[in-house]
This record gives C-alpha cells, sequence and structure tokens, in this order.
C-alpha cells in the first residue's frame, strides 16, 4: 500500500494500490478515504506533529487494514 495524507478533500487516486487517510479533520466524515483519529491514534496532536499522525496512525492500525 501507498499511503496519500491529505487534510483537504481531495478525489484521490482509483488504483487499489493507493489508500487515502486524512488528517487533523475529524469534523469531515468522508467514508471514502481512512481518518487518523480512528483506532488506536494520535490526532490530537496534529497541530504539533502535521502529517506524522497519519504514519503513527498507519504503524499502530495497518494490521487491521489486511483483513
Amino acid at each position: 500500500k501507498i499511503f496519500l495524507v491529505e487534510h483537504l478533500f481531495s478525489k484521490g487516486i482509483s488504483d487499489p494500490l493507493f489508500q487515502r487517510i486524512r488528517v487533523g479533520n475529524k469534523h469531515n466524515l468522508d467514508q471514502e478515504c481512512l481518518r487518523d483519529d480512528l483506532g488506536d491514534n494520535i490526532a490530537s496532536k496534529n497541530a504539533s506533529y502535521c502529517e506524522l499522525t497519519a504514519i503513527y496512525w498507519i504503524w499502530k492500525n495497518l494490521k487491521f487494514l489486511k483483513r
């Protein structure tokens, strides 16, 4: 998987190799992409860590995506 980290809405890429993950926007409940504020996360630290919150989320939650 290649993760595309975004903080605003984008159409993304339709190739299944790519997976969108949204950071710092818990109010946008777009169902077509992952969010860094679910599961084991540090999303509350997004103001300090920016896209690193997505890397943490992927590290801690990737095992659940492989099912």
